[in-house]
């Protein structure tokens, strides 16, 4: 009777090794340091893309590079649809997600469409200030007519936080557009 308990006991503890050894393990999470998950890469290089300025919210996709890793855009962007196109490229994208269980602040580029006044630009500087954003770059070209255009960059944490910091810049008076900035035009001479 106590070899029959042995023998039973062997047997389930065979049995529940063989189940969890069937039992596959869960995909491990592979992301950046900067909250990218990159689809099969585990801690590769991550840069963001000048031309489109992916933020978390938006639908974004990785360019493998040549020697300088994952290249992050927006689907959007004009230079994904381009790139697509191109047979030698196509096969260089790959899957990429934001990490939701990491906050990281990133850089978004915006337009600002403006009729000149005195005070305009410390008006605008003021929304801001008042959300508590930082400027990273700040230029002004000015136009015929006395339109100006501002190309702000500006720190945010999510795309709902750059909706909200763009509609409070369009109350500013003066402003006739606020987009974001998709094109490599800084605004610099």
């Amino acid at each position: 009777m106590l070899q029959h308990r042995a023998e039973r006991a062997a047997a389930e503890a065979a049995r529940a090794a063989a189940e969890k050894s069937a039992k596959p393990e869960p995909p491990k999470r592979t992301k950046s340091e900067k909250g990218i998950i990159v689809e099969g890469l585990s801690n590769c290089l991550v840069k963001f893309a000048k031309c489109c300025t992916p933020v978390p919210g938006d639908e974004i996709i990785g360019f493998v590079t040549r020697g300088f890793g994952v290249s992050v855009h927006r689907r959007s962007c004009p230079n994904v649809t381009a790139s697509m196109e191109k047979d030698d490229e196509y096969g260089r994208w790959i899957r990429t997600e934001w990490d939701q269980e990491e906050r990281h602040s990133f850089t978004a580029a915006l337009r600002v469409l403006v009729s000149n006044r005195i005070g305009l630009l410390a008006d605008v500087i003021m929304v801001f200030t008042n959300m508590k954003l930082n400027i990273t770059e700040l230029n002004t070209r000015e136009h015929e007519d006395g339109i100006c255009t501002l190309f702000i960059s500006t720190e945010v944490s999510s795309l709902e936080q750059l909706d909200l910091v763009m509609n409070r810049v369009r109350r500013v008076k003066s402003v006739k557009e606020v987009s974001r900035n998709t094109s490599t035009d800084k605004g610099g001479k």
